[in-house]
């Protein structure tokens, strides 16, 4: 194995515990929420998370056994569908959430989460010279940024909400 493969070795390294910490993070969210609405938000991006863990562990394999990877066959399994999520969480999923500081808590750590994988996905196809790898990775980032929005929207919403329910206004 040359030094490139090392070294490509230990980034997926830690894009695998990127995307464990990040699925097993939404579990521990969905477990420790009573509210059902929040449930399946977090149940979801774990569901998520897990299809990018299995994508890098391939990846992984393959490497480590000098074999190439079909990232062809691994884009469509990570094609990240906006649509499908907004059409699950609308509006008057998050009313029902309104008030569930766990929720709120939970979003906003998962927003973070999503901006730390999409900056390291970033700066791993800047090093990256290999075109097909650089595709994989691209998808993976937009489906991060997905995620990202569509958390970030879920944030300020609660957010509203919340400063509703409770009269409140910073200013």
């Amino acid at each position: 194995m040359n030094k490139n493969q090392t070294q490509l070795l230990s980034i997926i390294k830690t894009a695998l515990k990127i995307e464990s910490d990040g699925s097993n993070f939404y579990s521990m969210a969905a477990g420790g929420s009573s509210n059902p609405s929040a449930k399946q938000i977090f149940d979801f991006l774990s569901d998520e998370e897990k299809k990018h863990y299995s994508a890098f562990l391939q990846y992984y394999k393959a490497l480590e056994n000098n074999k190439l990877l079909d990232f062809k066959s691994t884009i469509d399994e990570l094609n990240y569908d906006s649509k499908e999520s907004n059409d699950l969480f609308n509006h008057d999923f998050i009313k029902r959430l309104a008030g569930d500081n766990h929720s709120l808590s939970s979003v906003s750590i998962g927003v973070q989460l999503e901006q730390k994988s999409i900056a390291f996905y970033k700066g791993w196809v800047a090093k990256s010279s290999n075109k097909d790898e650089k595709d994989f990775l691209k998808i993976l980032i937009d489906a991060e940024i997905g995620h990202h929005d569509f958390l970030a929207g879920i944030e300020k919403e609660l957010l509203g909400e919340s400063w509703d329910t409770n009269n409140f206004s910073p200013f």
